[in-house]
């Protein structure tokens, strides 16, 4: 009920998600990534979500935590790290702490998201599908609650499958959870092995449910 204001329409909402994921492939969950390696952060959403409000937040958590790396995945072709890394460095990052990843295969793109500790979400715009895909496979991803509904897609997923401890109400926070969990590895472990399990059994991935729900909403709107 927080968006009613910004719609002339009148909104039908359903009881859980917007989404209902169903994973394409059977890949496997990997260990979580050794203690004592660098913290390895990592971007999967499409590559117009960076935006500068995004990146700010993305350096203050790099600047907290010492040695941590950045990896921005699906950059497409055209875009040069002489294009982007200026914007990491304007903000004290320096450019070798930041690594530019092209569009990857399926199995690629999933092994990538595996081989991250934190995967960091887009702001205004949240990811959807590489938000689910990458709780899918063990990863944490904090999401920011924002005010409009293209800023509160990736809180829709996390609150959806039970997630709250993933969940920030503020920018401040947002970066705070992040941190956190950057030096806590029981933490990020303890996700890796529950992640999955959680998402299943949540309404996420509820099909059936979910199609239910969807056809008494359009008897209500019928109604």
């Amino acid at each position: 009920g927080a968006t009613e204001a910004l719609n002339r329409e009148r909104l039908a909402r359903l009881p859980h998600c917007q989404w209902c994921y169903a994973p394409y492939y059977a890949i496997p969950l990997t260990s979580a990534r050794p203690r004592g390696e660098p913290i390895r952060f990592a971007s999967f959403n499409q590559f117009v979500k960076v935006s500068d409000g995004a990146l700010d937040l993305w350096c203050e958590i790099l600047k907290a935590v010492p040695g941590s790396r950045l990896a921005v995945h699906g950059v497409p072709l055209g875009v040069t790290p002489q294009d982007f890394l200026p914007r990491m460095e304007a903000r004290g990052i320096a450019a070798d702490r930041v690594e530019l990843v092209g569009r990857l295969g399926i199995r690629e793109y999933f092994d990538a998201i595996s081989r991250s500790d934190i995967a960091l979400d887009t702001w205004p715009y949240n990811g959807a599908t590489t938000t689910l895909d990458t709780l899918w496979m063990g990863t944490p991803v904090v999401a920011l609650r924002g005010a409009r509904a293209l800023s509160r897609g990736a809180y829709s997923i996390v609150s959806a499958a039970g997630l709250q401890e993933l969940v920030a109400g503020s920018t401040a926070q947002y970066v705070e959870k992040n941190v956190a969990l950057a030096r806590d590895a029981a933490a990020r472990e303890r996700l890796r092995s529950e992640l999955r399990a959680r998402l299943t059994r949540s309404p996420v991935m509820d099909a059936a449910g979910f199609t239910r729900d969807l056809e008494a909403l359009y008897q209500r709107m019928r109604g």
